[in-house]
């Protein structure tokens, strides 16, 4: 029996050829922490944030200020900020002097953005407590620990529910199609209802496959009195409106709310929605602020307890301001409640920063406006890239962030960076997404996971480079969507490739289109983008629209429309013949060399005699054609339904090379330059295309590297197989995504974890075949990089044999 891959699974495996031998003599060493050598910079001046303000910027006399050192600092120079906590905002104009700021090597320095309180409680009911404040309040922490505004249902990061729609949100009875209301809710009034699952056959793009239906109090049983709480309404499927709730009564299944803003037009029939209020405070760490009283309320389990938490809160939206700023790098840095808002500057670089909690909305003081990246009007600020060229970000981390991150400018680099936790409350419009990068723009080698918005990555402007990115746990608050998003007026140049998309209840990889019989000025379709090398699992059906794409050597799993590969109709759509927005969709694309189920449409699967006969006929629009017939220059592909379980070595583990002997293998055709159907994407990059090439993303060829996409730690990780998983081989490769800026590994295995011997050394490949392995027995093993100057130990998996020795297959 095959069995299917599973939600989130997050982890890796594969097998490969001859075993090498352990080295018996050579036992593992204790881990090792890796801990990079900054060396220090001789051209500097030094920051303390608790020095004496008659500093003059040396090691022994620092400044106190960073802007004093910024103003005093010669060009080329470094300024070092010693350890501690900087609650200095940085204001720049028109400034272009060449420096960098960074953290004095070794020391911990972060740009804190919250400022202290003092507080004076009193008890205010049901272990809430009260205090004044003379400050407004919008986010709040507890011993520079997250604290939640009170919710209902509640949710929380510890849980996991703020992410989970049908466990921390509730659903509505009825939305609208076409502008008609399909249930008791109108626009202006909600009526309660719980998630329902859906049986239908065929695909829609708003829907959503909730699983694990959780059984959630319904808001009559609450029995709270909701009046004058903020509803957060999910009813336009990518869009979603915060309102005060302006009429309720306890035990009643409906609210009424201010409805100013949202145009009927706007609402879709997929809903969900949850409530922000006093009246939802009934777990510690949560608070409300009331402005009109200036009340800030905190539910803690008692007096003493509370009296121990030191209080602050966001001061204000932005701790770094710049506005035609050039050639400023900021280095080793950690922001917290720290905000950027970089506008029309160039060359600004970020490396080995970390940012958390870097914007938030305002709700709590009433202010609903969308986050936009020109922060303009706007009452809700976001931390954004507004224009500007040649920026980059290089190995930093986002966490955090109720907002989305946004590098609006020309060919912005980001590479290496993780993003997580971004957007639990989603207040943009349809047009945007949890990370969003700007013209001639490249995000590569980047890792997006447990996100909001219902568009993960999403070019905002032409010609951009999508490659060797991870996107999981995505889209979760909305509806439609998908991992990577491509527009239809920003396909013209775009290479998406190498990524992987799963475990999201979006699309995948998405080339959108909007409106009916939208065509460029020349009447033509919009497209002329690149879609090749990517691997999408446990995602709706990914739709690629538009036209004059190349679109090849991709390989997708599974969807979780149809949750038996063996049996789905399709798992891939390529538009055309007219099936989507009035367009010929894909009429001169090539799709070649894909391992997918593919169809020009996702509805009306049936397939009849009358069909086929209408194609053989010529017939040229999709009501004549069945669904599986493709439009444009097609060949080279293998669309047999759960193709990859049946040909890929072991896709359950996440490894995609094809099986010896597969049909895949050396089955494809090359794509020529002279083939592509457009002039603003090249196929110089793609080492693969050659004669001789596999059907699918991963080539049988490539024996010493197995390309893993996503962000590098400065430690192995990524192990293959999964850590605490199954195998059915009687040898398997250990393949891992190897650490941060290391080429050289070591690896070390054996069937006890305190007594792991060196197994093998690798240079410049991340593939380590096993010894035999016995049936029945598990397996531990670890992965080392080697740098010059130490040592970073990963952590130590494990993997068990399943499978009776006599019928181990080597595949």
């Amino acid at each position: 029996m095959i069995k299917y891959l599973c939600l989130l699974s997050a982890f890796l495996c594969s097998c490969q050829k001859t075993p090498s031998p352990i080295h018996e003599d050579v036992s593992t060493p204790a881990k090792s922490i890796y801990v990079p050598t900054q060396k220090l910079d001789q051209q500097a001046i030094y920051v303390q944030s608790n020095a004496k303000a008659s500093g003059d910027g040396s090691l022994e006399k620092p400044y106190a200020s960073i802007m004093t050192a910024i103003q005093q600092a010669p060009d080329a120079y470094t300024i070092y900020l010693r350890e501690g906590r900087y609650k200095e905002v940085i204001e720049l104009k028109n400034f272009e002097k060449k420096l960098k700021i960074a953290a004095y090597p070794g020391e911990k320095v972060v740009i804190d953005g919250t400022q202290e309180l003092e507080l004076k409680w009193e008890l205010y009911q049901n272990k809430i407590y009260r205090s004044k404040v003379n400050l407004a309040i919008w986010q709040l922490f507890a011993d520079n620990k997250y604290s939640y505004l009170a919710r209902w249902p509640n949710a929380t990061f510890e849980d996991g529910k703020i992410w989970r729609m049908t466990q921390g949100m509730r659903s509505l009875d009825g939305g609208y199609k076409s502008s008609q209301p399909t249930g008791k809710s109108r626009l202006g009034l909600a009526y309660d209802d719980a998630f329902k699952a859906h049986s239908k056959d065929g695909f829609n793009e708003g829907d959503s496959r909730y699983s694990g239906l959780a059984k959630t109090q319904s808001l009559a049983d609450s029995a709270l009195d909701f009046t004058g709480a903020i509803a957060v309404l999910n009813i336009g499927h990518w869009m979603t409106w915060a309102r005060p709730i302006t009429e309720h009564k306890a035990g009643s299944d409906h609210f009424s709310y201010a409805k100013d803003g949202i145009k009927l037009r706007e609402l879709h029939q997929h809903t969900a929605y949850y409530i922000y209020g006093l009246a939802a405070l009934d777990q510690n760490n949560e608070w409300w602020y009331d402005k009109e009283s200036q009340y800030l309320y905190y539910r803690a389990e008692d007096q003493q307890s509370l009296n121990k938490l030191k209080f602050s809160s966001r001061k204000n939206d932005f701790m770094l301001e710049l506005t035609k700023v050039k050639n400023l790098s900021f280095e080793n840095l950690d922001f917290f409640a720290a905000g950027y808002n970089v506008r029309f500057s160039e060359n600004i670089r970020f490396n080995d920063c970390r940012f958390d909690y870097l914007s938030d909305n305002k709700y709590v003081l009433g202010q609903f406006d969308w986050f936009n990246a020109f922060n303009g009007n706007s009452n809700n600020q976001m931390s954004a890239f507004f224009d500007g060229k040649d920026n980059q970000l290089t190995n930093c981390i986002f966490s955090r962030s109720n907002a989305p991150i946004i590098f609006k400018g020309d060919n912005t680099l980001v590479q290496n960076c993780l993003f997580e936790d971004i957007e639990w409350d989603v207040n943009t419009n349809g047009g945007t997404g949890s990370v969003m990068i700007g013209k001639g723009s490249t995000i590569r080698n980047c890792t997006l996971s447990r996100t909001g918005n219902s568009e993960g990555i999403r070019a905002i402007e032409d010609s951009c480079t999508i490659k060797y990115n991870r996107i999981f746990d995505a889209g979760n608050l909305q509806h439609d969507g998908s991992g990577i998003n491509v527009g239809t007026k920003v396909q013209k140049g775009a290479t998406v490739s190498h990524n992987w998309v799963h475990d999201c209840n979006r699309q995948g990889v998405r080339f959108d289109y909007h409106g009916m019989d939208v065509h460029q000025s020349d009447g033509s379709v919009y497209g002329d983008g690149l879609y090749a090398f990517n691997v999408i699992w446990n995602t709706q059906p990914s739709q690629i629209k538009g036209d004059r794409h190349l679109i090849f050597n991709n390989t997708v799993i599974s969807c979780n429309y149809f949750p038996d590969p063996e049996n789905e109709p399709f798992n891939f759509s390529i538009q055309g013949f007219k099936a989507m927005h009035g367009i010929m969709g894909n009429d001169k694309s090539i799709i070649r060399n894909n391992l997918a189920n593919i169809s020009h449409r996702s509805w009306d699967l049936r397939i009849t005699e009358k069909r086929k006969a209408n194609y053989q006929n010529g017939a040229r629009f999709f009501k004549d054609l069945n669904y599986n017939v493709l439009p444009g220059k097609h060949d080279h592909n293998m669309r047999e339904a759960g193709a990859a379980y049946k040909y890929l070595r072991d896709p359950q583990n996440l490894d995609f090379r094809p099986k010896i002997n597969s049909p895949l293998i050396a089955s494809g055709r090359t794509i020529l330059a002279s083939e592509n159907p457009n002039q603003y994407t090249s196929l110089k990059n793609f080492q693969e295309l050659k004669q001789g090439i596999d059907i699918g993303a991963y080539q049988s060829a490539a024996s010493d590297h197995y390309w893993i996409p996503g962000y590098k730690a400065w430690q192995p990780s990524q192990a293959i197989p999964l850590d605490e998983g199954v195998v059915n081989q009687s040898k398997v490769d250990l393949i891992f995504l190897e650490s941060y800026k290391a080429s050289d590994h070591k690896v070390y295995f054996g069937t006890d974890p305190k007594k792991l011997q060196l197994l093998k050394e690798l240079k410049k490949s991340n593939i380590c075949p096993s010894p035999q392995l016995e049936a029945g027995k598990k397996y531990f093993w670890r992965v080392d990089a080697i740098y010059p100057d130490g040592v970073s130990s990963g952590e130590t998996w494990s993997f068990t044999v399943k499978a009776p020795t006599s019928q181990l297959v080597h595949n």
